[in-house]
């Protein structure tokens, strides 16, 4: 079955001297989810992270090796943080309070992601 994205009605320029005309045909937009933020269900016991707000530092266990960790914010940049963990550790003392997305990959190519607040 189709599904419509809003209107035929959608206003288009239709490159006549940048005039815009009400268009007359239903528009196809290709939507691109990338996983690379999305949060996952961390609750696995294989995996935890510890404390939830965090303060300076977060804790991060496995079983299986951590290969590296990205910290985005909630805007989904980047934010300066070491890719590897220190004695299991994630030093986020020097980022702002707020939320963020922290996602490891672990060895073998899977990855978890979820979300901290940092106080």
């Amino acid at each position: 079955s189709v599904n419509r994205l809003g209107a035929p009605d959608v206003f288009n320029n239709n490159g006549t001297s940048g005039a815009w005309v009400a268009g007359t045909t239903d528009y196809v937009f290709n939507l691109v989810c990338s996983p690379l933020l999305a949060v996952g269900d961390a609750s696995n016991a294989k995996f935890s992270y510890y404390p939830n707000p965090v303060v300076d530092y977060l804790n991060i266990s496995s079983s299986t090796k951590v290969e590296s960790v990205s910290v985005y914010n909630i805007a989904g940049q980047k934010m300066p943080v070491s890719a590897k963990l220190v004695n299991g550790k994630v030093d986020m003392s020097k980022l702002a309070p707020g939320v963020y997305i922290i996602t490891t990959t672990l060895d073998g190519g899977k990855n978890e992601s979820f979300k901290v607040v940092k106080k």
